[in-house]
């Protein structure tokens, strides 16, 4: 049973015509009535339109129908794996997920990402931080959108310019910064997913092809080299952040065309 305030006949639409609305829409998908209406809550003071379900199989229905921006996502259901349906929303949908799960060990959040979903969140949780981070995610989804937007292939990222095609970055004063071919792979994959996790697993299998030999501590050590290149305080760096116990991340407040 669908447990929301809304319902699917109400919002439902002729054939063909696209529903307009102005606020972000989330799906929760959360069993514990408690921390849902607490989710819901939250959410819905900051303006985002929220419609929850209880089971997996009411989440995929919804989802099915209504159109989504992002769901938040609690692995332990009443009828499915939370990590099958974090998969389904991913790969079939396209769908931006947040992890907002009781199990919270490094091994999990790892699985969590793998899986498809932007970030992860374990109970218990401050409600401001996950709206802090569905703003982060929905953010980061309309900025990654953007490189598809530039014919030359540039992108800003803050002040530096990344030019896919050409393989040349440029510092924030125009400045040419000379990067290897392994380096400049790990700038790409970071600016292709900006302000998301991703793991060292992740990052591997988007760098590497599948017969090169290499280990997550090969990630690392790239990390460090990236960092001593584009950071003006490497031991504090700005742009390129460790995500403790989950992986990196590339922060940019500003991503655009070039």
């Amino acid at each position: 049973m669908t447990n929301s305030t809304q319902t699917l006949a109400t919002t439902q639409m002729p054939d063909g015509q696209k529903e307009e609305r102005s606020s972000p829409r989330v799906l929760v998908v959360e069993d514990d009535i408690d921390i849902q209406s607490l989710v819901k809550r939250c959410l819905e003071d900051e303006g985002f339109e929220v419609w929850a379900a209880v089971t997996g199989a009411d989440a995929l229905a919804m989802a099915d129908r209504l159109e989504f921006d992002i769901a938040v996502v609690d692995l332990r259901l009443p009828d499915v794996d939370g990590m099958l349906l974090v998969r389904q929303f991913s790969e079939r949908l396209q769908l931006p997920i947040i992890v907002l799960s009781g199990l919270g060990e490094p091994m999990q959040r790892v699985e969590g990402l793998e899986a498809g979903a932007d970030d992860y969140l374990a109970k218990p949780f401050e409600p401001r931080e996950l709206v802090a981070r569905l703003h982060a995610v929905l953010r980061a989804r309309r900025q990654a959108s953007l490189r598809h937007l530039s014919p030359s292939g540039r992108i800003r990222l803050d002040g530096y310019v990344v030019d896919m095609k050409r393989h040349v970055v440029r510092d924030p004063k125009g400045r040419e910064i000379d990067l290897s071919d392994s380096e400049f792979k790990l700038l790409r994959v970071l600016a292709e997913h900006p302000n998301q996790v991703l793991s060292r697993e992740r990052i591997l299998q988007l760098t590497h092809a599948p017969d090169e030999e290499a280990t997550v501590r090969s990630v690392d050590i790239q990390v460090t080299r990236l960092r001593k290149k584009l950071e003006q305080d490497p031991s504090r760096p700005r742009l390129i952040r460790t995500v403790r116990r989950a992986g990196y991340m590339l922060v940019a407040d500003r991503i655009e065309p070039a």
